[in-house]
């Protein structure tokens, strides 16, 4: 027969054990989000510079049959230079206002959610390095963000980007295949209940 103690005792016990899971899998979390983020930031920033000291004052340098050019440009706008227009003050509100809260949110997020994937957990990390790339070009560079890449054949070609763009491109391709994919549990219980 039980007692209260014991109970007691052995539920704490199994809290307990939780409680290390819990936070070795916030440890694993943590980790991966913070080598995702840095290395994100750490390549977009470390290429910034080489563009800027390479090619700020060369032309566009070409590669591989044109497919890859190095045309280094400053972008006060977002993709395709959208609100590159605007007035000054708006784009801070939107670009680096807006940015800083939308990649507080999604760093709430991160650390919030149970995710289903390592693979979401990556996409979303991703995405919020290629962010915090682009937030301190628009901070550190008068709301300016160095883009040098641009991809193509002929007059088939992409706009203007930079490392963190790339980041966040394959972070929004990765959580769009995580999102839609069959997770393993349904896969499993489709292969058992066909």
């Amino acid at each position: 027969m039980l007692t209260n103690s014991h109970f007691h005792s052995s539920l704490l016990g199994d809290t307990g054990n939780f409680s290390k899971m819990s936070v070795m899998g916030t440890r694993i979390k943590f980790i991966l989000v913070l080598f995702a983020v840095v290395t994100s930031v750490g390549c977009d920033q470390v290429s910034k510079h080489f563009a800027k000291s390479i090619l700020q004052h060369s032309v566009p340098l070409s590669f591989f049959a044109d497919v890859l050019r190095f045309h280094y440009a400053e972008n006060p706008g977002i993709a395709f230079s959208i609100g590159s227009g605007l007035p000054a003050a708006t784009r801070t509100g939107l670009f680096v206002v807006g940015t800083s809260i939308s990649l507080t949110l999604l760093m709430i997020y991160i650390f919030r959610s149970r995710h289903e994937s390592t693979s979401h957990l990556l996409a979303l990390s991703l995405i919020l390095g290629g962010g915090m790339g682009n937030l301190l070009d628009r901070i550190f560079r008068d709301g300016r963000v160095i883009d040098f890449l641009n991809l193509g054949v002929g007059d088939f070609r992409t706009a203007i980007f930079n490392v963190a763009d790339a980041a966040i491109t394959c972070g929004i391709v990765l959580l769009l295949f995580s999102t839609f994919r069959p997770s393993r549990k349904e896969s499993i219980s489709h292969e058992l209940n066909p």
